[in-house]
């Protein structure tokens, strides 16, 4: 008869990957009772993001309103075509509207002279009233005045101004000239209407504060909200972008107590439980990958962590060690940025008390560095050594508790950082000897070149 030893009939390690996603908990649906519903403040983290927004150009009161400029504005006349005074008078104010918003931001109306010939602004105000929806849908007004004087008044042929609202608008239902029989522009000048720059928070900012922003990116690139969010109009200034330009917000935000009568008959509650046990530390948030419709989490400073527990596979041997690796990406091109990953892991036995980790792996993650923009991303193997646990603490019900911890990262790596998944490897338990299982460590996948 063959005899093999254990060495030889020993596997390939196995290995599990969870998604950075499946750290998160939901709950949807909740019971729906005839009566009173009481809410209360709380805390939460959100994230927004558009990509392939219509580009638009920065609005400046001193620069716009009253000097003349060599070009329209950015996509300018997207909401409404250029549009001759005395038409929009002839039709009582009323702007002809054309594309509506690609997504909540503010409006531009702007003014054309291709006349031939200089051309004069009222003096005085002008005001053009915007009417639709904002982010959530619920009505939204602004009048937008453009103001001139006697001695800014004149518009030269072939030049353009711009005036823009500070609400962002979802939907515009219309725009229409504010007392246009008697303070309306020039009749042959043109007026038009497109996208600003101001977008809207889907959610309402925390204290409001301009602080409550933790991170955001424009066009991919780390962007600074420093004098650019209106806690009034829960919106943020994006700044001049071309057409195909993107944004990520991850913002604090807290919804007011309410209390509110609900009328009907109650429903049983519906829940969809995914993951359950888990949680995000720190500022850490789920968000959309690079605009690629693929979701991972975004670590916004050193300390964010994301956590959960898990069953391990029955077939683990004990004996041996359990691997750990991160999978990750970054908006950062840089090859000399690094990053730092901890893992932290407690085997929790059944009957014993649930509690964060606490337990670092014997053989740290090494610092990891980046190899591209958006490039899929893995450390090294960190290493919890066999013999943490007992094949009979195993069977009987313990659970891995973990936590994946950005420990640390390059100053300059200030694009986002996305966790997309942890990768766990072990020695299966399966073995020709009787009782003792394995003596040798399976052997790692080696594929040739």
């Amino acid at each position: 008869m063959l005899g093999f030893s254990d060495r030889q009939i020993n596997p390939l390690r196995k290995t599990l990957y969870i998604p950075a996603v499946n750290f998160a908990a939901f709950q949807q649906k909740s019971v729906t009772p005839a009566g009173t519903i009481a809410t209360t403040a709380g805390t939460q983290k959100a994230a927004y993001s558009m990509a392939d927004i219509k580009g638009a150009s920065l609005y400046t009161a001193a620069t716009h309103d009253n000097v003349d400029q060599a070009a329209i504005n950015t996509n300018g006349a997207l909401y409404a075509s250029a549009q001759l005074v005395s038409d929009v008078v002839t039709a009582s104010g009323v702007f002809t509207l054309g594309t509506a918003p690609d997504f909540a931001r503010n409006v531009a109306i702007g003014v054309t002279n291709d006349s031939g010939g200089n051309l004069n602004l009222y003096e005085g105000g002008t005001v053009y009233r915007v009417v639709g929806t904002d982010i959530n849908g619920d009505a939204l007004t602004e009048d937008i005045t453009h103001t001139s004087t006697a001695g800014n008044k004149a518009v030269v042929t072939a030049k353009y101004r711009w005036v823009a609202g500070a609400k962002a608008f979802k939907t515009i239902t219309s725009i229409t000239m504010q007392d246009f029989g008697t303070k309306a522009p020039a009749a042959t000048l043109k007026l038009t209407a497109g996208p600003g720059t101001i977008i809207a928070l889907p959610r309402t900012l925390k204290t409001p504060a301009e602080a409550d922003v933790l991170q955001a990116t424009v066009t991919a690139a780390a962007y600074s909200v420093s004098g650019k969010v209106s806690t009034a109009n829960n919106t943020v200034n994006i700044g001049a972008v071309a057409d195909a330009a993107d944004f990520a917000f991850v913002y604090n935000t807290a919804d007011a107590g309410a209390t509110a009568a609900l009328t009907g008959t109650a429903i049983a509650a519906e829940s969809i439980i995914i993951s359950a046990g888990v949680n995000f530390g720190g500022s850490s948030v789920p968000a959309e990958v690079n605009s690629l419709g693929m979701m991972g989490v975004l670590m916004v400073t050193a300390a964010d962590d994301i956590r959960t527990f898990l069953r391990l596979p029955m077939e683990v041997n004990t004996n041996h060690a359990i691997n750990f690796r991160v999978h990750w990406t970054s908006g950062s091109a840089t090859t000399a940025d690094t990053i730092t990953w901890k893992v932290f892991a407690d085997i929790i036995a059944a009957g014993g008390t649930f509690a964060a980790p606490t337990s670092v792996l014997d053989t740290a993650i090494a610092q990891d560095t980046v190899t591209g923009a958006w490039a899929n991303e893995w450390t090294e193997w960190g290493v919890l050594n066999g013999g943490t646990t007992t094949t009979t603490i195993l069977e009987n019900g313990a659970v891995l508790a973990l936590i994946v911890e950005l420990d640390a990262f390059a100053v300059g790596l200030s694009e986002s950082k996305y966790i997309l998944g942890l990768e766990i490897e072990y020695t299966p338990r399966i073995t020709a000897r009787t009782g003792g299982g394995m003596i040798y460590a399976a052997e790692r996948r080696v594929t040739a070149a």
